[in-house]
């Protein structure tokens, strides 16, 4: 590519690199949305919630019918894993 054509297709910045070191399970968990899936799943899910811990990468997946219960399996998820790791989650990305 010439350079005017690699500007071109940039399209933003470049970031600066994250260095937040756990030390410990729950201290940082990152959340994703996804959906709507075009093709259901068997049981009528077309929305996939998952949570990943930063420090020992366990990640869980939960199917959703719509959005609205999003914040339902959050609760749900952070209750479970307090009472799982006996602590407090501190960020949640």
């Amino acid at each position: 590519f010439c350079s005017a054509c690699y500007q071109e297709k940039s399209h933003r910045l470049l970031s600066t690199a994250f260095e937040f070191v756990c030390n410990s399970p729950m201290e940082l968990v990152y959340s994703e949305l996804w959906g709507p899936s075009h093709i259901p799943s068997t049981n009528g899910f077309v929305y996939y919630l998952s949570f990943v811990d930063a420090y020992c990468t366990y990640t869980w997946i939960y199917l959703l019918e719509n959005k609205s219960k999003t914040f339902t399996y959050f609760k749900q998820f952070k209750s479970m894993m307090e009472l799982q790791f006996n602590t407090k989650l501190k960020v949640y990305a």
